[in-house]
């Protein structure tokens, strides 16, 4: 037995001591989603169709499921009217959109 498992034994013991104990993580890791100015929006969106007009490949950072996720490549499609990217063949909504970078 790890000296990890040593520790947590006696609240493990406990009933749903350890879905009690993951839920608790699961929540520590939990980021809320960062508000973005007018400025900063339109900025985005000026990238995303500069990225998509030049056909460059980008990092894409994304708010989903309460984590900023990285991705890397192009974009694919632009949908206005649904207010979504098509990237890596993925939708991705505008507000997801948290940054845009240049891929080097």
């Amino acid at each position: 037995m790890q000296n990890r498992d040593i520790k947590w034994a006696p609240f493990n013991s406990v009933i749903n001591g350890d879905k009690t104990l993951k839920e608790l993580s699961n929540k520590k890791n939990i980021i809320s989603k960062p508000v973005l100015s007018e400025d900063q929006i339109e900025y985005l969106n000026e990238k995303v169709l500069e990225a998509y007009s030049n056909h460059l490949k980008i990092f894409l950072y994304i708010y989903k499921d309460f984590k900023i996720i990285k991705l890397i490549g192009f974009i694919n499609n632009i949908n206005n009217i649904k207010k979504t990217i098509t990237f890596n063949n993925t939708y991705i909504y505008f507000n997801q959109i948290l940054r845009i970078e240049n891929f080097f």
